[in-house]
């Protein structure tokens, strides 16, 4: 670990300890700074990968709500997918955004946005597990331009900013973007009889 990961990780600590939101942004910050670093690895391509020279992401801005923890802490151990019966994992809600928890424990199942903050960003051809090569937006492979992973995972219980989840597959301390309801826990919304039909 670098000096300047170190001072992250010390100064997050003491943030947490002291109950103040947003302890993951210095880590998160460093990392932002890695991605060159993690994009510039021709090493690591198969034979048929494609990477292109990635326009610097200066056109949106994310606010990490909270930070999620999980068993694994290297790539190679995580799942490719979430399963619903999968370990026990933890999401951590950062204040102000506490209060958006009211009524999540009523939800069986929610969908899980949190963003892939070791994923390199620049690969438009990629072959997964060394198969077939394929176009980055016809697969699921967490390396993508906008680095967003989801999961569907069954809600354990909820306690305070905490809830324990089953069905992630990301690493531990991953930002957290969104948390929703399980969109198939909706049925299909009634027609409105009183629209044109257009």
């Amino acid at each position: 670990m670098g000096e300047h990961e170190r001072s992250c990780e010390t100064l997050a600590g003491s943030r947490r300890a002291a109950g103040e939101a947003g302890d993951l942004f210095c880590i998160v910050r460093f990392k932002a700074e890695r991605e060159i670093d993690l994009n510039n690895r021709e090493h690591d391509l198969r034979p048929g990968e494609r990477a292109v020279a990635a326009p610097a992401p200066t056109d949106a801005s994310l606010t990490f709500v909270g930070v999620i923890r999980t068993p694994w802490t290297d790539r190679a151990q995580c799942p490719r997918q979430g399963s619903p019966d999968g370990p026990v994992c933890v999401i951590e809600v950062f204040p102000p955004w506490v209060e958006a928890l009211d009524g999540v424990d009523g939800r069986e199942r929610l969908e899980v946005l949190y963003w892939l903050h070791e994923s390199r960003r620049d690969l438009v051809a990629q072959s997964p597990r060394g198969g077939v090569v394929r176009g980055t937006f016809s697969i699921r492979s967490p390396v993508r331009p906008n680095p967003i992973g989801t999961a569907i995972v069954r809600l354990v219980r909820l306690e305070g900013a905490i809830l324990h989840v089953r069905g992630l597959d990301c690493l531990d301390g991953t930002p957290l973007l969104d948390l929703k309801p399980d969109r198939s826990l909706f049925g299909a919304p009634a027609p409105d009889e009183t629209s044109s039909g257009r």
